[in-house]
């Protein structure tokens, strides 16, 4: 309960089972852990190519959330706008 009220109210907008949220978060703690552990195993050498892969492919996979979270979004406002009243429609409901 406390830990409710501490939470402002962006937070509280989003939806506990929301799946691309937990794809972005599983994703960058794997490639981090991942990045760690190459440091840690592997000499200098060898690592920086591969730390360097594990990044590129984090960054792909945040941006192509970001992209889906987008579609999604504007999906569900063309979705609202083509079912509200005739009144409110605009011009751009029409596509």
């Amino acid at each position: 309960m406390l830990m409710e009220r501490m939470l402002s109210e962006k937070h509280r907008m989003h939806k506990p089972g929301d799946s691309l949220r937990m794809l972005a978060i599983a994703s960058q703690m794997a490639g981090f852990i991942i990045i760690v552990a190459l440091q840690t195993l592997l000499p200098l050498s060898q690592a920086r190519p591969l730390q360097a892969a594990v990044l590129i492919v984090m960054l792909t996979i945040a941006v192509s959330v970001a992209l889906m979270r987008r579609y999604r979004r504007n999906r569900r406002w063309r979705d609202r706008m083509r079912h509200a009243p005739s009144g409110r429609a605009t011009k751009e409901t029409d596509d």
